[in-house]
């Protein structure tokens, strides 16, 4: 196991013999057509088309993206291998390489192989500004450049598209997360290595020690002195921070400038290669989970209300102030009360008195006015309010400084890859600001996504999951209830029905803020693995995990959402997690490689069927998941009861006979899953490829019946690989209403060791809160 000394990259010893390749290839073996006449292929060799709010392929089917993120260790160099429980070389920011993130390339078979087995098709892959520019301003690491390439080119292989995530957490690794490089905090004025020491930050690789950092402590510097100033300066540094010049230009242009042009000349690097553009990498997030930094704080002598997170030691902005300039100070001290984060005590911060900021350099914010280092007085407590020059309230900081920087960061892409998707990922918890497409925003109108972010809070925070109730957190910071106590649920299917209605309200919100006419696809959700003091690595029992993947995958599916799992690390492993700050989302884990889904965690929930390519408009997506637990043990009632009429004629068909009855799909049935999907079609005859995994109780595809209404609908079908190919005719205008329900009768894995659940789960559309 790694240690927090001269660390080296460990490869997954279970790799050689991992047989996920080899079954996916052998898969691909029983196609009955050529390799280029693949049902995907539309997808995989042409660009993505946007269109009424829909995402569609070559052919104009419609697209349901399932992806996921690809990868957290991406955060950290490879070489050095640092994770945040290094501690050696830490501060050598400039001599790193992430050449090897997300893997060595030599090992990127076995990891796309598994992916594309498990149905993952889109990715969100990770790049940090860190991982381009690290060798200082306009200093770029063209052997990593010759390492993506690489990767991108095998991705294509296995005809996988992606986006470009430039992802960056509470600024970057000095400041106790990641993304952007040491030498923009020193631009700053600060000291790396007095940041956490002076209370400007709390870092996992400088803490004491490295195994007992809180939970969760990493994401509270956001409102902590180093990442709040430079958030604060990235955005409206000629707003607040006028003197602060870098080459005579002000920081806020010169580090704008620097990020676009590290991105910009990757473009260019993509597209001189000639095939990677649009057919892989289709576009661009403009920045991971952007913060306001003190933009817009009422009072800086005052913890803002605001500020969602509360844990460990918490200063106020002017606190933070004091103490980053080498003062002492007692602070309140945080953690989760009965009613959410809040204080529970003080606490001293700065003890040793050392000063965040560089040897001759003055505290920016005491030097444009908002305090006195001399008397230690706080001047202008509402500096960051109003505009300090115009004296405006700042009502919507989204609107203010983050839309500016979208348009130039979209301006500044399409100049190197014009027909790049643009995926908008505002500040977690809120509505993007409106853009007028065809007024003021129409100079860069077009191939849009809305990719916000949304995880159930209760269990990222508290790495916990309860069946017992949740709140709809998202709603009561939409303005939809009138206290947060309100928006209660309780019950399981009270909590799936709960996850899907605040998943509808940030649907709902891109229709308002942005037009139909642009998809919304959720840039990350996910559920740590570490659950319950990580009581499953020791049992084997995954059974609460499965519930409380299968209550987030089902409110995307209900919303038809497109979307990207929280994530893929190949480097996870039980001890130390995703290796950064001890988040454990990574759906695999080299540590549970031997299991029956190839080292995928609550596998049961996260490999299902899904409706790839729609040969029609979807109008529902359903999946009941088989319980977690021996198939011997599954009862009928599991299945949900009929919610159609009972008149219809179906057409059921396996893989030795086809019969028609009078049925309806939802009548009473043994199946140990069941996916359904309704869509109206389009004209003519397209195929409608349905995702469904090789593993599990679809393992075996003669117990896998394809049923279809109206049965005139269905011309025939066919498995290909990993998928279910369907031809539909929609006839000459199109419109015809198509049903399709797979039923699954295997086990759920011979090695599947969970204890038996009770809970009875019901389709999301029919369960009230």
């Amino acid at each position: 196991m790694p240690s927090s000394m001269g660390e080296t990259y460990e490869p997954d010893a279970a790799k050689q013999s991992s047989p996920v390749k080899p079954l996916l290839r052998e898969a691909e073996k029983q196609q009955d057509h050529p390799p280029e006449a693949s049902p995907i292929a539309s997808y995989a060799d042409t660009p993505l088309e946007i269109h009424d709010g829909l995402i569609l392929d070559g052919l104009g089917r419609n697209v349901l993206l399932r992806g996921i993120n690809l990868s957290g260790a991406s955060k950290m160099p490879f070489k050095p291998y640092i994770t945040t429980h290094t501690t050696e070389g830490f501060f050598d920011h400039r001599n790193v390489s992430f050449v090897g993130r997300p893997f060595p390339l030599e090992d990127a078979d076995e990891h796309f192989g598994r992916l594309a087995a498990w149905g993952f098709m889109f990715l969100r892959f990770i790049v940090t500004w860190e991982a381009i520019e690290h060798k200082g301003p306009g200093e770029y690491d063209e052997e990593y450049f010759d390492y993506l390439v690489a990767v991108l080119r095998k991705a294509k292989e296995y005809r996988f598209k992606c986006l470009i995530d430039p992802h960056q957490d509470v600024w970057s690794r000095f400041t106790g997360g990641s993304g952007a490089p040491g030498w923009t905090l020193e631009l700053a004025g600060f000291e790396l290595e007095n940041l956490a020491p002076s209370g400007a930050c709390i870092s996992q690789n400088t803490y004491p020690d490295v195994t007992a950092v809180p939970r969760m402590i990493w994401s509270t510097n956001y409102n902590k002195l180093a990442a709040a100033t430079m958030f604060t300066l990235f955005f409206a540094g000629k707003t607040f921070a006028p003197k602060c010049l870098v080459d005579g230009e002000n920081i806020q242009t010169y580090l704008q400038r620097h990020y676009f042009q590290s991105y910009v000349v990757l473009a260019e690097r993509l597209k001189s290669e000639g095939d990677l553009l649009d057919n892989v990498v289709v576009g661009y997030d403009t920045l991971n989970e952007p913060a306001c930094g003190y933009i817009g704080i009422a009072h800086c002598g005052k913890v803002p209300r605001e500020w969602e997170l509360k844990l460990g030691p918490t200063p106020s902005p002017f606190e933070g102030m004091l103490a980053g300039n080498g003062a002492t100070v007692t602070v309140a001290d945080c953690d989760f009360k009965w009613n959410g984060p809040g204080k529970v005590g003080s606490v001293t911060i700065n003890e040793s008195k050392v000063r965040a900021w560089r040897e001759g350099k003055t505290c920016i914010w005491a030097d444009h006015g908002v305090w006195d280092p001399e008397t230690g007085k706080l001047l202008r407590p509402d500096y960051f309010a109003r505009d300090p020059v115009s004296g405006d309230i700042i009502d919507d900081w989204t609107l203010t400084f983050w839309k500016p920087f979208v348009r130039d960061f979209t301006k500044a892409l399409r100049g190197a890859h014009p027909s790049a998707i643009i995926f908008l990922d505002p500040p977690v918890n809120h509505r993007p600001p409106p853009f007028d497409w065809e007024g003021a925003d129409s100079d860069i109108a077009g191939r849009f996504i809305n990719a916000p972010h949304w995880y159930d809070g209760m269990t990222l925070i508290k790495k916990s999951f309860t069946s017992f109730f949740t709140l709809d957190y998202v709603g009561w910071k939409f303005g939809m209830y009138k206290t947060l106590l309100s928006s209660l649920s309780f019950g399981y299917n009270g909590i799936r029905k709960n996850f899907a209605l605040q998943l509808s309200w940030i649907k709902k919100a891109t229709t308002e803020r942005l037009g139909d006419q642009i998809p919304t696809l959720i840039g990350e959700f996910g559920i740590p693995f570490d659950l319950n003091n990580r009581v499953a690595y020791i049992t084997g029992d995954y059974k609460n995990h499965h519930l409380a993947l299968d209550a987030n995958l089902a409110a995307m599916e209900s919303n038809l959402l497109h979307f990207t799992l929280w994530n893929y690390c190949p480097d996870n492993c039980h001890q130390w997690g995703d290796q950064w700050n001890d988040e454990d989302l990574s759906l695999y884990s080299k540590d549970d490689a031997g299991n029956d889904w190839e080292g995928a965690r609550a596998g049961l929930a996260a490999i299902r069927p899904h409706a790839f390519l729609v040969s029609g408009t979807p109008t529902r997506v359903s999946y009941i998941p088989p319980p977690p637990r021996p198939a011997a043990s599954i009862v009928a009632s599991q299945t949900p009861s009929s919610s159609r009429p009972a008149t219809r004629q179906s057409s059921v068909k396996s893989t030795t006979r086809t019969v028609s009855r009078q049925s309806t799909f939802r009548s009473a049935s043994t199946a140990t899953s069941a996916f359904e999907l309704d869509f109206v079609a389009q004209p003519s005859k397209k195929d409608t490829v349905i995702y469904v995994p090789l593993r599990g109780p679809w393992a075996d595809r003669g117990c896998v019946r394809v049923m279809v209404e109206p049965a005139d609908a269905a011309n025939g079908w066919r498995w290909d690989g990993v998928h279910l190919v369907l031809e539909v005719d929609g006839g000459e205008q199109g419109g015809v209403e198509v049903h399709v329900r797979l039923e699954a009768g295997g086990n759920v894995g011979s090695n599947t060791k969970v204890e038996p659940s009770n809970t009875k789960v019901e389709p999301i559309e029919e369960v009230s809160r």
